[in-house]
């Protein structure tokens, strides 16, 4: 794993680079941690001179479904996809979407890029590395939070545990939502997933934490680096604050459970000092209505729902207040709102957990506490709003501390991945062998994973559903099953094909047996290969 700075590559190409920025969400109809790093480090990459795109889908926006319709923001062209919410919900098919892909498949061939730099996959395509590597442009994909891994992005059970057991995916994917189809087996999803990185010529990951639970979950180490995400500090510097009360206490991020904000109303709640502060949350999510109802519970009906804030009107929301509270449950990456009141000299109080810790020195630049200790959290903040003179000096550290994280040193050592990666002949290729899956994938028994296939192919094997697979993976396809059958009758008819193929190709002599399988594969490109 590479946690020391890349350098720029000196050889042949030392010019302008062209790069297609890839994310299934972008601003500014969406916007998000991951969507703000991505779309400001296309606009440092631009600034320095590189020639950018951004290829992305687009939610809640006037495209319909499957449309394309190219824009300009901020002076870089985005190529924007039509989606619905179905396509990121995982009781549909979130995978992959043949739409997409030959969306995706047109703008290469117009922009030519150098190099695609991918974000965020799921309900875009997770087939966007694959299909860039067979046109041979390198992909890098900056790893976010858990989506390659966790069907829920979070590592986090639906009981709000954290979850250590990547062998249980089955139980957190909800029933499907295609009438009289059973979910895709879960197998299929992980391997899909999987082929789709193997296709990956490098990975970035923001924290040495979340880069450490993709090299343990089988991601290669030696295409592992370690960059934090940048920030623009500047409009958040100048911030000058009181000690008047009300101390002014703010949450920044979703209304979700994972975010543990019910938890931070009843540390609020229990607070010595609770009658000097005022809470406000920033945000949207399924939670807003019973963590406003817990708050009338608790008699705090001075809890303020700021909702959604446009990114621009952030640093007054962050100069208005006095400390900022991030009390996450589940193992957060480099969290943007903690990065930008750090820059507005904010005292801050957070979860000891993920890569927080790398982030935050505890008592030097704010505070840790344990996920989910809520009297701790409350002590904490009375020691807070008790000395201001404490929330001043954390404050000042923390700005210095942030001020050497900008966008254009993150940029630099992007580009510097990015050339290393640039030799076409280094772009990786899996490493188990590929089984195409053909027939119906999604059945109707009780246990859609499980499959009818021998030990081995299941232990080494990547099964893939064979519509799935590039034009160059079909190639490397070792073989094409069933993955499972559902009578005796499609049992025998299975064996029978494999063992009709098999026969033939040996009967073939060798010259013979080339030229039957180069006809066969010009109606059936994924006709197994045969030594």
């Amino acid at each position: 794993m590479n946690t020391s700075p890349i350098q720029t590559a000196q050889g042949p190409r030392t010019g302008p680079l062209r790069i297609l920025v890839a994310t299934n969400v972008y601003p500014p109809r969406f916007i998000g941690g991951a969507e703000l790093v991505a779309h400001n480090l296309a606009l440092s990459l631009a600034r320095q001179g590189h020639e950018v795109r951004v290829f992305a889908g687009d939610l809640g926006g006037p495209i319909l479904r499957g449309k394309r319709l190219d824009d300009v923001m901020d002076g870089i062209t985005i190529h924007r996809i039509g989606m619905d919410p179905r396509d990121f919900d995982p009781a549909w098919q979130n995978l992959v979407h043949d739409g997409v892909d030959s969306h995706l498949t047109a703008v290469l061939a117009e922009f030519q890029p150098d190099v695609v730099h991918a974000h965020n996959l799921m309900g875009l395509s997770v087939r966007l590395p694959a299909i860039a590597s067979t046109l041979g442009i390198p992909t890098v994909v900056t790893l976010h939070d858990y989506w390659g891994i966790c069907l829920r992005n979070t590592l986090m059970r639906p009981d709000g545990r954290q979850c250590d057991d990547t062998k249980q995916c089955r139980t957190c994917l909800p029933v499907s939502k295609e009438p009289g189809i059973i979910n895709l087996p879960m197998r299929l999803r992980k391997d899909a997933i999987e082929l789709s990185l193997a296709s990956v010529a490098a990975f970035v990951s923001p924290s040495r934490f979340l880069a450490e639970r993709y090299v343990a979950w089988g991601l290669p180490a030696d295409r592992m680096n370690v960059i934090p995400n940048g920030m623009d500090a500047t409009p958040f510097a100048g911030t000058i604050r009181g000690t008047a009360t009300p101390v002014r206490i703010l949450y920044v991020g979703y209304l979700g459970a994972h975010k543990g904000v019910a938890g931070l109303i009843d540390a609020v709640a229990a607070m010595e000092r609770r009658s000097q502060v005022q809470l406000t949350l920033v945000g949207v999510g399924p939670d807003k209505d019973a963590l406003h109802e817990q708050a009338m519970r608790a008699g705090m009906d001075e809890v303020q729902f700021a909702g959604r804030v446009a990114p621009d009107d952030m640093p007054r929301i962050y100069a208005e207040a006095d400390i900022l509270v991030l009390p996450s449950v589940w193992s957060e990456n480099q969290p943007v709102s903690i990065m930008e009141a750090l820059a507005s000299g904010l005292a801050v109080v957070a979860s000891r957990i993920g890569g927080i810790p790398e982030i935050i020195e505890d008592g030097v630049t704010g505070l840790l506490c344990d996920p989910g200790n809520m009297p701790m959290l409350a002590g904490l903040l009375d020691e807070l709003v008790e000395h201001p003179s404490r929330r001043q000096i954390l404050g000042r550290n923390a700005q210095a501390k942030v001020a050497t994280h900008d966008f254009s040193a993150q940029a630099i050592m992007i580009e510097g991945l990015f050339r290393r990666v640039m030799n076409p002949q280094s772009l990786p290729s899996p490493a188990k062998p590929i089984v195409g899956i053909i027939g119906s994938c999604r059945g109707d028994t009780d246990d859609p994973d499980c499959a009818d296939l021998p030990a081995g192919l299941q232990t080494g094997s990547l099964l893939v559903p064979a519509d799935w697979l590039t034009a160059s993976q079909r190639q490397n396809c070792v073989r094409l099953r069933h993955y499972r059958t559902n009578s005796v009758w499609q049992r025998a008819w299975s064996g029978m094909q494999a063992l009709g193929l098999d026969l033939l190709m040996r009967a073939l002599p060798g010259r013979a047996r080339s030229r039957a399988i180069a006809r066969a594969r010009r109606f059936w490109p994924n006709f197994p290969k045969h030594k």
